[in-house]
């Protein structure tokens, strides 16, 4: 069988119109001097007719510029730097499940390794570059410090527009027999959202919620076991959402 489908390639020099390209080189030259305008997002629709609203799983974005979760996205001064960029959202560190005793069921993602691997590249062209990776693991120091990051950061984003989303690692069973740790869940999912209401625009406001499964994979012949991860798709949204109902709706 052929495949007699053509390979496209982006060509090495944009085809963009010269009058177009005669603004964006304007703006190049002014905003490396006098930085970017107050709302690059009106400036944008403005001057190019570019709407860059968007949204994170239902949340409305003022653009779809963000980071994810890592390294980078783990301190109070990461954050406030973030949002004064003008990002649109911010993933934060990972943290890792616990119950009200401090037990994780995930303990072995909750170890401290941060390190970042630059490495040359080259492209199908033959032109060279760089790519960088970064090898860590989930959040290491304590589950109040993860509560205060959350609070520092919606703090900094407060009226900003820019939405700050946690990140967690929750139990996940590796066979059909292992209980799930529903505790886990509840106790980490109940401060998570408190944490977030502190600073919300609305009072009892939905937060969005990141649900980290790669640490799992990762490395592992698990990603191999497709049912195991497919009931883990289906029952994480389900124990989350019944969980939160557990302490946001008073009648239960």
């Amino acid at each position: 069988m052929t495949d007699n489908r053509s390979t496209r390639r982006l060509p090495s020099k944009p085809d963009v119109d010269p009058r177009q390209m005669e603004f964006i080189c304007r703006d190049y030259e002014r905003f490396a001097e006098d930085g970017l305008p107050h709302s690059l997002e009106e400036y944008l629709l403005e001057e190019y007719g570019i709407d860059t609203s968007a949204d994170y799983a239902g949340f409305p974005l003022k653009n779809p510029w963000g980071k994810a979760s890592g390294q980078l996205s783990m301190t109070q001064r990461q954050a406030e730097e973030d949002v004064e960029a003008g990002l649109g959202f911010i993933v934060l560190k990972t943290v890792i499940a616990q119950d009200a005793e401090g037990a994780q069921t995930m303990q072995d993602w909750a170890i401290k390794e941060s390190r970042m691997v630059a490495e040359r590249i080259r492209g199908a062209s033959g032109e060279e570059g760089w790519t960088i990776s970064w090898k860590g693991r989930g959040w290491w120091q304590s589950f109040d410090d993860y509560l205060q990051l959350i609070r520092d950061a919606q703090r900094s984003a407060h009226k900003t527009r820019t939405l700050i989303v946690p990140s967690c690692k929750y139990h996940l069973p590796t066979s059909e027999d292992e209980v799930w740790r529903e505790e886990e869940y509840e106790y980490t999912t109940r401060h998570l959202w408190q944490a977030w209401q502190e600073f919300a625009e609305q009072p009892g406001a939905s937060m969005p919620l990141e649900k980290d499964f790669s640490p799992t994979l990762a490395g592992s012949d698990r990603a191999s076991a497709q049912a195991q991860i497919l009931r883990w798709l289906t029952k994480v949204p389900e124990l989350i959402r019944s969980v939160s109902q557990s302490y946001r709706d008073p009648a239960r």
